[in-house]
């Protein structure tokens, strides 16, 4: 059986991945890949190479995470980057989550992946959009902000997606939604 590239994520409407587009003075980002609209997502659990046998026991842990949590509303909330602002390496939207919705979903994914014999994660979550990624780290002075306005958006499932990897950037399948509770 061959390996897969699968993560959990949340999904953004289109209407959020818009705005935060429209926001961004994308020029003043030298040197960044921006990713996709359609690839923008709230990644919960990167799982990485899966074997194909495997996916049945993460379809299991994506029903059981989503069933332990209810749905919740949510706003984009400021830029920011990873790892620091002296080495920056990827741009990202902050999500307001005041519920921590995605922060329990994301915890509870790692309890029920750890116990399956994934690495639990050592970093601490946050809750973001990615946008860009630079081709080089980049030292970063203060990081614009966003205009007032974003819409708010429902958390209301976590979507199982494959990552395939082409010359042209990623490109993700869905394998499966699971509502929240």
């Amino acid at each position: 059986m061959s390996d897969e590239r699968l993560f959990v994520a949340c999904d953004v409407p289109l209407i959020a991945r818009q705005w935060i587009h429209d926001a961004i003075d994308r020029e003043a980002f030298d040197d960044a890949r921006w990713i996709t609209l359609e690839n923008q997502h709230i990644t919960l659990r990167f799982l990485g190479a899966t074997s194909s046998e495997r996916a049945p026991l993460v379809m299991d842990a994506c029903a059981a995470a989503a069933d332990a949590h209810g749905s919740a509303r949510v706003r984009v909330d400021g830029l920011g980057v990873f790892p620091s602002l002296r080495r920056a390496a990827v741009l990202w939207a902050g999500v307001r989550d005041e519920s921590r919705v995605l922060t329990k979903l994301a915890a509870g994914l790692d309890d029920v992946l750890g116990e399956l014999g994934w690495d639990r994660e050592k970093r601490s979550f946050t809750p973001h959009v990615t946008l860009a990624r630079f081709r080089r780290p980049q030292r970063m002075g203060a990081l614009p902000k966003l205009p007032s306005g974003a819409p708010d958006f429902d958390i209301d499932s976590l979507t199982l997606y494959r990552s395939r990897l082409h010359p042209k950037g990623s490109r993700y399948e869905v394998i499966g939604r699971f509502p929240l509770s």
